[in-house]
């Protein structure tokens, strides 16, 4: 099945670079674009892709307000930020609003392609060389999934948690993103 995605950025060249970077993958299948937060949310409400990769400077609506709604109305679609901010403060905003990623504008193509992949089946994702710089007394969580009602961790310093936590909380795993930023 693939992976319905829908972009959003205010400029054009972006929005076509990424569509000429995934055209030819299999499992991604772009359904839609936008270039103000506004336009995103009225097109994902009416397209229902899976996910949804949003820059945040954009005009009429900023990403992380646009966020916001789109995980509001749309809680089976995902969120994954694509900007240029790479400012603890946006990524912690980002995931607050409900974002499931959190990916630089100067990643490889190949980390795109990973973290769209990534979140296609249920990880969350937040950048390794950002964690890394926002991150100074404990490492950062990067992939967090659900398997039946436990959530397991994967730590991006390659340390692997075994033991599975319990899921109380519907936005147990944005919580436990949030607090391995600090």
């Amino acid at each position: 099945m693939k992976i319905k995605l829908f972009l959003a950025d205010d400029q054009y060249l972006m929005l076509e670079g990424i569509k000429a970077i995934l055209k030819h993958e299999p499992e991604i299948e772009i359904v839609g674009t936008a270039q103000d937060g506004h336009s995103a949310i009225n097109q994902v409400i009416k397209l229902q892709p899976d996910l949804v990769l949003i820059d945040i400077e954009m005009p009429k609506m900023n990403g992380i307000v646009a966020t916001k709604y789109i995980c509001q109305y749309m809680p089976d679609t995902r969120v994954i930020v694509l900007t240029s901010h790479k400012q603890p403060s946006y990524i912690t905003q980002a995931l607050q609003a409900g974002a499931s990623g959190y990916l630089l504008k100067d990643s490889l193509v190949e980390d795109l392609k990973r973290t769209i992949r990534s979140l296609g089946k249920g990880y969350d994702y937040v950048e390794a060389k950002l964690s890394t710089k926002t991150v100074k007394r404990r490492p950062i969580i990067s992939m967090i999934k659900y398997q039946k009602k436990s959530v397991y961790l994967q730590n991006i310093t390659k340390a692997f948690i075994n033991q599975p936590l319990k899921a109380n909380a519907p936005n147990f795993r944005k919580l436990l993103l949030i607090l391995a930023i600090f």
